[in-house]
């Protein structure tokens, strides 16, 4: 008989290649942007910042744009593959230097570090040496982002059996969120998001580890400084658990002395791995860090809005998250909008509390930690969310992908909510949460992704 947990994998890596297949180019939320960002450090060259976001200048993914209709209004967009095996772009390797010459190294995407595009960048280049095509160029570079989905998986399963003894609990669970939609899409897309979801579910495992077995000694604090280090390069908002590791080492250290030292060994080898990317954007632009992070947005002058109106959208706006997590392929708006969907923010919601505030959780999982993580997390993106609102446009919200990292707590918060309304019968829990998230992923497959790009 095939192990519990080798099933799971192989129905997650058979639902991995669905989408795999069935997600054409450039169809993931920037994934033209990030794809250019990758081309460029590919000739050793990292792109400036684009400052006036409204332009695109592609110059190498132009044709790549316009053969999958980048931009079509059109919410059902369907791939016109005819044209697809016709384009030149089957018989095109890379544009001659001559070409390259003329070319501006610019990406609306380029404020993002570097790390999840260096990593990228090799696959593009090995896929040139073998004389691809400019089409199987793209799938390559987005297996970036599947052995990065394969870390999250291992780490997620080492994280899940510090927390859970029952190996059939572990799989359920490694099911129901490996299974979900909106990770197979960032699994799929060419985007730093699962390279950030990556470092930070490795920082809980290691930080879970060494709090279970022998505590947090020098060594360790500078092991998940380098991690959470990793993790800032990938995308910016993993600082967060950096604010979050931080308060939580000042308020659970008795004595000040070693609050200070610990605090000092960690934020300084922290800083340390970002010396880097600061030294770059301090020559650059002249700032520790881009603007765009905070403001990347299209203003829009005519616009006003009160502060309190602008916090109270902001707010609402969390909601996007919460949908974009139920797995749908889309980046502000939900396509389609259902009405069923106003209940499941509701369920979510209230599942989440109940794991928070009234269920039984295991001995090893570091509640006031990963609680610390989704409030620094809530506080950064209302920040943004709220700067956006007063300054530039009103129609950004706050997307599933952008906090990826926090899926699996959110995820694990969500699911001792489920475990506490059966009565604590935790193996059933995780039996409804595994044939849940199966279900879903058929559901969005059948009347989502399918109708969107084949039908």
């Amino acid at each position: 008989m095939i192990p519990v947990m080798k099933k799971v994998l192989g129905l997650i890596f058979c639902a991995y290649i669905i989408f795999f297949i069935c997600l054409p180019p450039i169809q993931t939320p920037d994934e033209l942007s990030h794809f250019e960002l990758v081309y460029w450090t590919s000739f050793t060259t990292y792109p400036y910042i684009n400052q006036k976001l409204q332009v695109n200048p592609y110059g190498y993914a132009r044709e790549l744009s316009e053969l999958f209709n980048l931009g079509n209004e059109d919410p059902m967009l369907v791939i016109d593959f005819e044209k697809v095996k016709k384009s030149p772009l089957q018989q095109k390797i890379v544009y001659d230097s001559e070409k390259n010459g003329q070319l501006i190294a610019v990406s609306s995407q380029a404020y993002n570090p570097p790390l999840y595009y260096f990593f990228a960048h090799q696959l593009l280049r090995s896929a040139r040496f073998f004389q691809i095509n400019v089409i199987e160029q793209f799938y390559i570079v987005r297996l970036t982002s599947g052995i990065f989905f394969a870390g999250v998986l291992y780490f997620l399963y080492k994280t899940l059996t510090l927390c859970f003894k029952d190996k059939k609990v572990v799989s359920g669970v490694l099911l129901g969120m490996g299974i979900n939609p909106l990770l197979l899409q960032s699994a799929v897309g060419i985007s730093p998001d699962i390279a950030a979801m990556f470092f930070a579910v490795v920082f809980c495992y290691f930080f879970m580890r060494y709090r279970i077995l022998t505590g947090i000694s020098t060594i360790h604090l500078v092991n998940l400084a380098i991690i959470a280090g990793l993790g800032t390069l990938s995308k910016i908002s993993n600082m967060t658990i950096v604010i979050a590791f931080a308060v939580y080492l000042f308020v659970c250290l008795k004595k000040n002395k070693k609050k200070i030292a610990a605090l000092c060994i960690f934020v300084g080898t922290f800083v340390l791995t970002q010396l880097p990317w600061i030294y770059l954007n301090l020559v650059r632009y002249g700032k520790i860090v881009p603007e765009q992070v905070a403001l990347g947005a299209i203003e829009s002058a005519d616009y006003t809005i009160t502060w309190f109106k602008a916090a109270i959208v902001t707010l609402v706006n969390f909601r996007h998250t919460i949908m974009h997590y139920a797995g749908f392929l889309g980046q502000n708006d939900v396509y389609p909008f259902s009405f069923i969907f106003i209940p499941f923010v509701c369920i979510v919601l209230l599942l989440f509390c109940i794991g928070i505030f009234f269920a039984k959780k295991p001995r090893s999982f570091p509640s006031g930690f990963m609680l610390g993580v989704v409030l620094c997390s809530v506080c950064f993106f209302f920040g943004l969310g709220f700067l956006r609102m007063i300054q530039f446009h009103p129609g950004w919200g706050i997307g599933g992908r952008n906090v990826l990292y926090l899926y699996p707590i959110v995820s694990l918060y969500l699911f001792f909510g489920l475990v506490h309304l059966v009565k604590n019968n935790t193996l059933l829990a995780a039996k409804i949460w595994g044939y849940t998230g199966i279900f879903y992923f058929f559901y969005i497959l059948v009347f989502v992704l399918w109708p969107r790009y084949y039908v």
